[in-house]
């Protein structure tokens, strides 16, 4: 196998392992595949990933709607993540490499607020029973746009032996995770009526109020925060077959409101087989440790709604990774790929990880 070849499963596992600190609804993408010939050292692409998340879970157990609804009045019935992110590298040797990726985020909930029976007064002074069974379910208006810029490198430590008799190679990978993506945007409603605020229950007038507020962390397209990146790759091939082990960490900071991401950790093992010349398949597992967010000033926080309580995030995550890269043209490469969460434990109250389904292609000059 050719140097390209194993610069190929280099880069697709550096992106498949990119970290985010935005795990609540935001999993790592699977983008495509990419060569890095001497003759051709520019390469952009573009990936598009989505995911859905739709149940509750508490440490490693589901949760009920009903169960959630006694520790918090709001709470979260479905939210989905789409990405769109574009990439570019420029191969200064073979033992350099400099890349810049930038994603265009679009994030939906739809919410359920529940409130135990009342006698309500309503603003014109009526009285009313309220008898609310599952509670009242709104969609969130959509929050979108352009997310944090991931400026990163590759530096070659170690390239020893030959891909026909085994070689072994050793990358380290600095990049910065920049705030260029919004990290105010405002969280509105659809509700019945056509509000375009969010509603919530005011326990001293008794009555229902509309209200606009920063959406959910997990919500925002970008993080507002500076955040340096540091992964350690070994790459072994040997003929079709290779296997990478890939270790990362993210050390988050806080934005200009206060709030910061958990840190992130993360491993994974990651074989690779190319049975024909212009396809190749990558399996894996990858493990995450994320830690707690902090709202330090609380401007994200509303305990009574379960997404913008700090108690529940960060936990520990395993899944696994299957991509399928196809080499139509030397220069082009088209990749699809999957995620799916093995087993997860997380703190509080949180939705569980979903499928991440993912699709996209690169080309080379």
């Amino acid at each position: 196998m050719s140097r390209h070849h194993i610069l190929s499963i280099s880069f697709v596992l550096f992106s498949l392992f990119r970290l985010s600190a935005q795990e609540c609804c935001d999993w790592p993408t699977l983008p495509e595949s990419d060569q890095h010939p001497s003759d051709h050292p520019f390469s952009v692409g573009i990936n598009q990933s989505y995911t859905r998340m739709d149940g509750l879970q508490s440490g490693t157990h589901s949760v009920s709607q009903k169960s959630a609804k006694y520790e918090y009045g709001m709470r979260p019935l479905k939210m989905t993540s789409q990405r769109v992110e574009v990439d570019a590298s420029y191969t200064f040797t073979p033992e350099y490499q400099l890349g810049i990726s930038l994603p265009w985020v679009r994030n939906t909930m739809e919410m359920q607020h529940y409130m135990t029976d009342h006698t309500i007064c309503g603003e014109m002074g009526y009285y009313m029973k309220l008898l609310q069974r599952n509670g009242i379910k709104y969609k969130m208006n959509p929050v979108d746009g352009v997310g944090d810029l991931i400026i990163d490198g590759a530096v070659r430590l170690l390239d020893e032996g030959t891909p026909e008799d085994g070689q072994h190679r050793l990358y380290l990978r600095p990049g910065l995770k920049t705030p260029t993506g919004d990290y105010k945007a405002k969280m509105t409603s659809s509700s019945n009526n056509g509000s375009e605020t969010i509603p919530y229950w005011n326990d001293k007038l008794h009555i229902m109020k509309m209200r606009t507020e920063y959406a959910d962390p997990c919500m925002q397209p970008g993080t507002g925060s500076w955040d340096p990146l540091l992964q350690l790759q070994y790459h072994f091939q040997e003929g079709a077959f290779g296997t990478s082990v890939i270790g990362g960490y993210e050390l988050t900071t806080r934005n200009p409101l206060g709030y910061e991401y958990g840190d992130v950790a993360s491993l994974g093992i990651f074989p690779s087989y190319r049975p024909f010349r212009r396809v190749q398949l990558t399996t894996g597992l990858r493990y995450r440790h994320v830690e707690k967010s902090d709202d330090r000033d609380g401007k994200y926080t509303d305990t009574k709604n379960l997404t913008t309580d700090p108690v529940n995030t960060g936990g520990e995550l395993t899944d696994a990774i299957l991509s399928l890269d196809f080499f139509p043209l030397d220069n082009l490469v088209l990749n699809v790929g999957l995620s799916c969460p093995l087993w997860s434990d997380l703190n509080g109250i949180q939705q569980s990880p979903g499928n991440l389904y993912t699709a996209g292609l690169s080309f080379r000059f």
